[in-house]
């Protein structure tokens, strides 16, 4: 019935006239960081959720709140809620950054037959093995300034104040009160393995190209963080930092890998025949090989 306002699925939990628990049991399939929110409805509501409770008040008709963060390992998650008289619940939801594709450097081609080439650099994403590749000395690390952005969220200042460390640009952007997301263009002359460092100022933010983030400790200072490899198409991407309030952003720095077939057969180790489609044989004994470097992708 739809009392209490939209809700999301054929049905919602309502409870009875006393506090009611309610148990819920779901499978996470990739251990990591995750963002709880809950749609429901009612004050005084308990949720204990991976050793973390906490304390929601809903009001009279559904509404979405978010939690907060919870550290979650792969596998099944049990976890309960306490609802007040006449209290409900909708849904949660549990969402995490992006993963980086596993996938070879130009992308998967079903069509054609499988080889050593794609092989290797899928494996290599799939371990995070990227960042071990070697550094391209032909490509000049690009310094892109965070000043000089041509939209800076609305709550940013620009600043020269030295009292966080030494810059490298002569201003830098500072959020005082509110956390938002800076954002820089970037343009890969050609498909390859990108790096990224930037130089921050906050003990928590979240960092990629495009859609792909993760999550980051800083320092309540500015200092370098490295954000790791990334295989980027030949284009336009925006370089994404969400900072917490009172954060800032000096500049990023972005280098570039080597990534010819013969880094990738080096990062692997496979040794497999590089001048054919591979064989069954010879796809058992790379997937053998993963299955003892591979336990769960964080």
């Amino acid at each position: 019935y739809p009392l209490f306002g939209a809700f999301s699925g054929n049905g919602w939990v309502h409870g009875t006239t006393s506090r009611t628990a309610v148990h819920f049991k779901v499978f996470i399939p990739i251990e990591g960081k995750y963002l709880f929110k809950v749609t429901a409805k009612g004050d005084d509501q308990l949720w204990s959720i991976a050793g973390k409770a906490f304390k929601l008040d809903s009001g009279t008709a559904f509404k979405e709140s978010t939690l907060g963060e919870v550290n979650l390992t792969a596998g099944v998650l049990e976890f309960n809620a306490v609802i007040p008289p006449s209290g409900a619940i909708d849904r949660f939801s549990l969402t995490a950054p992006d993963l980086r594709p596993v996938e070879p450097v130009n992308g998967w081609d079903f069509n054609a037959p499988l080889t050593a080439e794609a092989v290797n650099e899928a494996a290599a994403a799939l371990l995070n093995l990227e960042s071990s590749l070697p550094e391209d000395k032909t490509f000049p690390k690009t310094i892109i300034e965070a000043a000089a952005a041509t939209a800076l969220p609305p709550e940013a200042i620009l600043t020269d104040n030295p009292v966080y460390g030494k810059t490298v640009a002569a201003k830098w952007v500072r959020l005082p009160q509110k956390e938002a997301t800076v954002s820089l263009p970037f343009k890969a002359e050609r498909t390859a393995v990108y790096t990224l460092k930037v130089r921050t100022l906050g003990v928590k933010l979240a960092a990629g190209f495009d859609n792909i983030s993760a999550l980051y400790h800083g320092k309540p200072y500015l200092d370098w963080i490295d954000i790791g490899a990334c295989k980027l198409a030949q284009g336009m991407h925006a370089i994404n930092i969400h900072l917490p309030a009172a954060g800032g952003i000096d500049v990023v720095e972005v280098g570039r890998k080597l990534s010819t077939a013969k880094d990738y057969a080096t990062l692997t180790k496979f040794d497999l025949p590089q001048n054919r489609p591979l064989k069954t044989a010879e796809l058992d004994t790379v997937i053998k090989a993963l299955q003892e470097q591979f336990k769960e992708r964080k």
